[in-house]
């Protein structure tokens, strides 16, 4: 685990919704993804939560009160980047969206409403990390870490 991110956001005692081996692997199959090792280290040392209060990893074992499961987040977000690349293919992010082969797969969110999402195109050990702003623009910020690097860069400078 990163020990960067552990110093900056010291993970909770009794973490919920870590995943078992088995779980891992009927989430896996039912994506047809073999998801980043960094993301299933995040979930067992954090579970589920927030950071900083400015964002969210979803969570595929646990649902809060209030919100979307895992699966609904990303059908919503899915769905949602397909329509606006539909109806503005000029304005619209141009990369392939889940479940094309290499699409963007959402992981979190933003409370500004922006989707972080792994670009699948390669062995999972290097999706990069894509974060489209509300409304799935053409403009988005991409960088190549794994998960909890990401978080505590993010969260070094927030």
């Amino acid at each position: 685990m990163n020990t960067a991110l552990i110093a900056i956001a010291p993970p909770p005692t009794n973490p919920i919704g870590i995943g078992s081996l088995e779980e891992w692997e009927e989430i896996e199959k039912k994506y047809q993804l073999r998801f980043p090792s960094g993301y299933k280290e995040l979930l067992a040392t954090y579970g589920s939560g927030r950071f900083n209060n400015s964002f969210g990893i979803v969570n595929p074992f646990h649902t809060p009160k209030n919100n979307d499961g895992f699966s609904e987040f990303v059908h919503m977000r899915t769905r949602d980047m397909a329509e606006v690349k539909r109806m503005h293919p000029k304005l619209s992010v141009e990369l392939p969206i889940y479940p094309e082969k290499g699409g963007l797969f959402p992981w979190g969110y933003m409370d500004n409403g922006g989707t972080l999402c792994w670009l699948t195109n390669n062995s999972e050990s290097s999706w990069e990390i894509v974060f489209l702003d509300h409304g799935y623009a053409r403009d988005y910020y991409r960088c190549n870490l794994d998960i909890t690097d990401f978080i505590a860069k993010w969260l070094a400078v927030a």
